[in-house]
């Protein structure tokens, strides 16, 4: 790759929980290729910028921000495009899943000398992701944590408010069918191309980003103590219990719900829907990393 410039697209509320300065790493991409910074200014903006800006094989879209900025890059890159990253989030779950330095000096270095992977991404519907779709009550969660808290506890203002609407929470019945035809029912899906959720998390611990297939976890019931066994488990980074969830791992799946579900992708919050088809686009994201 002959590389020409690099195009930063950033987050401007990255800044406070980025480690390092990022005007350092600006000016150490600067020293050694044209460097372009530009702002988000609403929702969606990270799609737009990443289309139009991603068209170029010589160029690098690096994303200044958090997994969820990522999130909208990766839905706007064109498929000859190259996706960077600067990390600047509460989680950084793609970052550490790919060994890129969350010091934002060394991250800049990366960019500038790195090896560009080929990362399966998985898909809901028509919506790409890198990390987990989950259907259920984490997405239930992350639609109801007030802007306010997130601002003052960071990753934990998700924790405060699980534990507040656990018990006014009724769970969903899912079914999920794999490509085999074979069928799974509980309360909570998640369905990764990475092993990390939330941060530590190994709820999908044999889940890779390179492997082709998709990884579902499903518990079959929501109830306390399933929750407190998966993830004292996933905490210790051993996957969730088959005593308490299935495991399934597949090129595809047909998710199904008795009532309209919401769910996330890469923490990011989506209307409840009934059915979603999820599937894996193998090797259809090139990126820049260690």
């Amino acid at each position: 790759m002959s590389l020409k410039r690099i195009i930063v697209i950033a987050n401007p509320r990255a800044g406070k929980r980025a480690s390092g300065n990022f005007d350092d790493a600006h000016r150490i991409l600067s020293q050694c290729v044209e460097t372009v910074c530009i702002k988000t200014e609403h929702p969606g903006h990270a799609r737009e910028l990443a289309a139009h800006h991603g068209k170029n094989s010589d160029t690098i879209i690096a994303v200044f921000g958090g997994d969820g900025t990522l999130n909208e890059a990766i839905n706007g890159l064109p498929p000859s495009g190259i996706l960077g990253l600067l990390p600047g989030g509460t989680a950084n779950v793609v970052a550490r899943e790919l060994g890129i330095p969350l010091d934002l000096r060394e991250a800049a270095k990366t960019l500038l000398s790195g090896t560009i992977h080929k990362l399966d991404t998985g898909r809901v519907n028509d919506r790409r992701y890198l990390i987990t779709a989950g259907f259920g009550y984490d997405a239930h969660v992350a639609g109801r944590v007030p802007g306010f808290t997130k601002k003052l506890l960071g990753k934990y203002a998700y924790h405060l408010q699980a534990i507040l609407d656990y018990p006014f929470y009724t769970p969903p019945r899912l079914t999920v069918t794999d490509d085999r035809g074979q069928r799974y029912t509980g309360e909570f899906a998640l369905i990764a191309n990475m092993r990390r959720y939330g941060g530590d998390l190994f709820f999908a611990d044999s889940a890779a980003f390179d492997d082709g297939l998709l990884d579902l976890i499903l518990f079959r019931r929501f109830d306390p103590g399933s929750i407190i066994r998966g993830i004292r488990k996933a905490f210790a980074r051993q996957g969730v219990p088959e005593t308490v969830a299935d495991h399934c791992r597949s090129h595809s799946f047909l998710l199904e719900s008795d009532r309209p579900v919401p769910f996330q992708i890469d923490g990011e919050t989506y209307p409840p829907l009934r059915t979603a088809r999820v599937t894996i686009d193998p090797a259809s994201l090139r990126m820049m990393a260690i």
